[in-house]
């Protein structure tokens, strides 16, 4: 489908992708989405944004943030503005500025102010990889 060189609006929109399977990767829901098309390209920006991100066709992650987008051919997902992502597997909670979540690595790269909790314990770092699970941690290489 191609769209001519436009400049739209979508209200309270909900996207997500399936694998070859057919399990849920990632699920988005905003109050709006602002999109803009030209040479059958199209970009878009949600704008708050309630998202799940899965493993296995599971929800693992669910979060918060001003803004997000994704790319349906890299399978990647990107939020900012201030992000917080809670584990469904655990009683992790993530909070940055930024993340990345690359569904193909099972992991997400958190930039900007980022403060993961594990009940008690906090690490703040500037940037860190997690799994989408919150379960696994590893500095930036």
């Amino acid at each position: 489908m191609s769209l001519p060189d436009a400049r739209y609006e979508i209200v309270k929109p909900t996207l997500e992708q399936q694998d070859e399977q057919g399990r849920t990767l990632w699920k988005l829901q905003a109050q709006s989405l602002k999109a803009e098309s030209k040479d059958t390209k199209t970009q878009g920006v949600l704008m708050q944004v309630q998202g799940w991100l899965y493993r296995g066709g599971k929800p693992v992650l669910e979060f918060r943030a001003p803004y997000a987008r994704a790319n349906a051919d890299t399978r990647a997902v990107e939020a900012w503005g201030q992000v917080v992502a809670v584990s469904k597997t655990n009683d992790a909670r993530l909070e940055a500025g930024r993340i990345l979540w690359q569904a193909r690595e099972d992991r997400i790269i958190a930039s900007e102010g980022v403060l993961l909790r594990w009940g008690a314990f906090e690490l703040r770092e500037r940037t860190l990889y997690v799994d989408t699970a919150l379960e696994k941690v590893w500095g930036a290489p």
